[in-house]
């Protein structure tokens, strides 16, 4: 790929931060940051990260279809909660959005186990 890999990422605390930075680290182009609290939604995500502001402003995760068709990454990574019910409705606006996710969510690497009607 000779372009930046297009990173969309939901929730921005603790472990989220950590991998939004790694993905900048890597060469990453943030293009849409979300989230479920009001420590997080309306600020910037650089400096939500301990970094310089990235002009990307968190936005509420129930506008992550709309915004997603707007910025179309190629990939989104998710650290929201581990329950697949509760991931759903996430996966589901990235998958519409045609990009491929990254989750830290325990039920994602064995979900026929745990959740497989989803």
């Amino acid at each position: 790929m000779t372009r930046p890999v297009r990173f969309a990422h939901f929730g921005v605390g603790k472990m989220g931060s950590m991998i939004v930075q790694f993905a900048l680290d890597k060469g990453g182009e943030l293009v849409a940051a979300f989230g479920g609290s009001q420590r997080t939604v309306g600020r910037d995500a650089g400096t939500l990260i301990g970094q310089e502001p990235l002009g990307i402003i968190v936005s509420p995760a129930d506008q992550a279809e709309t915004i997603l068709a707007q910025v179309k990454p190629d990939i989104c990574t998710v650290s929201t909660t581990g329950t697949l019910e509760q991931m759903a409705p996430t996966l589901r606006a990235c998958i519409r959005a045609g990009a491929n996710c990254v989750v830290i969510g325990e039920e994602a690497a064995w979900p026929w186990t745990t959740a497989a009607d989803l």
